[in-house]
C-alpha cells in the first residue's frame, strides 16, 4: 500500500510540474504577443480563472493540465518553446 501511495505523490508533482511549465509558456507567450492579436485567448484571464479554480478545489490537476493543454494548442504553442520559457 505504501508503494502505490508512493507512486500517486510521483504522478501529482509531475502533474503540477507539468502544469507549471505549461503556465509559464503561456505567461511567456503573453508577454510576446501582449495579446494584440484579435482572435486570441485573453491568456492572463483564462491563467487567472484557471489558477484560482484549481486552487479553491474546483478543478482537479489532471483538468487543469487538459484545459491549459487546449490554451497552448489554440495559440499554437509547442513544447520546445514550453522548455524555453521556463
Amino acid at each position: 500500500m505504501s508503494s502505490h501511495l508512493y507512486t500517486d505523490d510521483v504522478q501529482q508533482l509531475y502533474q503540477l510540474t507539468a502544469a507549471e511549465y505549461k503556465i509559464n509558456a503561456l505567461e511567456n507567450q503573453q508577454h510576446l504577443t501582449d495579446n494584440t492579436i484579435s482572435g486570441i485567448p485573453d491568456i492572463a484571464l483564462e491563467l487567472h480563472q484557471l489558477t484560482t479554480a484549481f486552487e479553491s478545489g474546483e478543478l482537479a490537476i489532471n483538468e487543469l493540465n487538459s484545459r491549459l493543454d487546449y490554451l497552448l494548442n489554440e495559440l499554437n504553442i509547442s513544447s520546445s518553446s514550453m522548455v524555453q520559457a521556463y
